[in-house]
């Protein structure tokens, strides 16, 4: 069983990741604590550790729920229970069992994103568009000649999040973060990446990213409604 998504089976989830699909779930945090309650033994213990050094509430909750939501997922499709999770040396978690599905995770507002893909690495990036940013400050600095240019078109917070979800999700897949120049890597005019817009609320809306060719995409949402 998948935690908040009960009618949704574990063989399911590794017939279409098999199939070479991209999977993504975005779900709310207000997703009753007892969907989640029976898996968090799977927290490790650095896990809960850093659950503990968390200043925000919604921060620990946002990482607990997502590890144990990742957990419950490859420990059903590999068939291993417990599953020890790495990082890359860019900080990245991923799974070092040959045949596991790679995955991202992102916190926006009071929802959670999640995706995986069998065969390649996979980046989202989930934002509040309602968060009070210096947008114009952060283009000039972050952004490319390009994405510059598309952003000064309008100059609105629209404008600057649909750009700014692209390029956070495009480095997460990669892995490189902040480890290169942010403004070299152009979403607009970079060959071999797909991006899918993802959205949460009417506010919350997120991009995946990946490279190489076109996958299908099946996203499975589960909305404040679906949980009264």
């Amino acid at each position: 069983m998948i935690p908040g998504f009960p009618e949704l089976e574990i063989e399911e989830v590794k017939s279409l990741l098999t199939a070479g699909q991209l999977l993504s779930f975005v779900f709310p945090l207000s997703t009753p604590q007892d969907h989640f309650a029976p898996y968090d033994f799977r927290l490790s213990a650095e896990e809960q550790l850093r659950v503990s050094r968390f200043r925000h509430a919604g921060d620990a909750q946002a990482f607990a729920m997502g590890r144990v939501f990742i957990r419950s997922v490859l420990e059903g499709v590999l068939d291993i229970h417990p599953l020890k999770l790495d990082l890359t040396h860019h900080g990245k978690p991923y799974c070092p069992l040959p045949g596991s599905p790679r995955f991202n995770l992102s916190h926006g507002g009071e929802w959670l994103l999640i995706s995986f893909c069998q065969s390649v690495w996979v980046g989202v990036d989930l934002e509040d568009s309602r968060r009070n940013v210096r947008a114009e400050a952060l283009a000039k600095r972050y952004f490319s000649p390009a994405e510059q240019q598309q952003f000064s078109q309008t100059g609105d917070i629209g404008s600057f999040m649909k750009i700014w979800t692209r390029k956070e999700a495009r480095l997460k897949a990669s892995g490189e973060g902040l480890t290169v120049p942010v403004s070299e890597r152009c979403t607009l005019t970079e060959r071999g990446w797909q991006y899918l817009e993802v959205k949460a609320d009417t506010h919350i809306r997120g991009v995946v990213a990946y490279p190489g060719e076109e996958r299908r995409h099946k996203l499975f949402k589960r909305s404040v409604s679906d949980l009264t």
